[in-house]
C-alpha cells in the first residue's frame, strides 16, 4: 500500500528518509529489490559529468571573484580623482 502525504495524520512531520520513501513506494520485496537495483545502476558517467560541470562552475566562480576584486580596486583608486572632478 502506498502512503501519500494526504494520508498522513494532520500535523505529522513527513518522513523523508530513504527507508520511508522506499517503504511508501514498494509493495513487495521484489519491488524493493528493483528500486535498489535502479539506484545502484545510476550510470557513473552521468555522475562524473556532474563533477566536471561543478569543477568548471567553480573555476568560473573564482575568475568572476577575481574580476570583482580587480574592479573594486580600480574604483578605489579612481574615487579620489573623481571626487576632485567637477561637472560642467
Amino acid at each position: 500500500m502506498r502512503v501519500t502525504a494526504a494520508q498522513r495524520e494532520p500535523g505529522a512531520s513527513p518522513d523523508t528518509s530513504v527507508a520511508a520513501i522506499l517503504a511508501a513506494n514498494t509493495q513487495t520485496f521484489e519491488d524493493l529489490l528493483n528500486a535498489v537495483q535502479s539506484i545502484k545502476s545510476t550510470p557513473e558517467p552521468k555522475i562524473d559529468a556532474l563533477r566536471i560541470d561543478m569543477g568548471h562552475l567553480w573555476e568560473e566562480h573564482k575568475k568572476l571573484k577575481d574580476r570583482v576584486a580587480t574592479t573594486q580596486s580600480t574604483v578605489s583608486e579612481l574615487r579620489p580623482s573623481l571626487a576632485n572632478t567637477t561637472m560642467h
